[in-house]
């Protein structure tokens, strides 16, 4: 068992543990969605889907959370 007084320690170590190993940042990208299949619950795939454009800037600055 764990002291109450270790409590504080133990969650400082905490975060340090999960912070040390950080996800690197992923490339902004969209892919359509789309379906290649003949009955598909989206849109067909068409020439228009191969060269989407892609975000110029990162997720956090185009999503809005209200």
């Amino acid at each position: 068992m764990t002291m109450p007084q270790q409590l504080p320690s133990l969650y400082l170590r905490l975060l340090r543990d999960i912070t040390d190993d950080l996800v690197p940042p992923r490339r902004t990208r969209i892919n359509p969605r789309v379906d290649k299949r003949r009955m598909p619950k989206f849109g067909h795939s068409r020439s228009e889907h191969y060269h989407w454009l892609q975000p110029q800037c990162s997720f956090r600055e185009a999503v809005a959370f209200v």
